[in-house]
């Protein structure tokens, strides 16, 4: 699991480099039953956190976010057992999926709604797309 943790989250950390600024790496842990990286970077006027956690098996989970320049939320993706997420997903039979990762996106007025799976490359995309930056990265 180490090595092939430790490429991604170079791979990671020097592209998040070349896209934001400021980038730092706020946690970075590699072990036997999980690699996990949070970075923090700066895309315009808005902070960007992305937070990412991959097991032996392939899966991963994930959380990027991006907040104002008073720290609330703007847009934010992840894949957490969000309940209002499993509800949208499973409607009534919601109780029987309680803990299964459900992507989806939050938004500043606590808005929420269902989205495929993305991972860094496909969020950063998206936030250039719908979040272009007013000053030079």
């Amino acid at each position: 699991m180490a090595w092939p943790a430790r490429r991604y989250f170079d791979g990671l950390i020097r592209d998040l480099g070349d896209f934001l600024r400021d980038v730092r790496v706020t946690r970075l842990e590699i072990g036997s039953e999980r690699a996990l990286i949070d970075v923090e970077g700066m895309w315009g006027e808005h902070r960007i956190i992305l937070s990412e956690i991959h097991r032996p098996d392939g899966s991963s989970r994930y959380a990027y976010y991006i907040l104002d320049s008073e720290n609330r939320l703007v847009a934010g993706f992840d894949n957490s057992s969000d309940v209002q997420a499993i509800k949208m997903q499973y409607d009534t039979d919601w109780r029987q999926h309680l803990h299964e990762e459900i992507p989806h996106r939050h938004d500043g007025q606590k808005n929420m709604r269902l989205t495929d799976k993305i991972d860094a490359s496909r969020f950063l995309a998206w936030l250039q797309t719908n979040f272009p930056s007013k000053t030079v990265q």
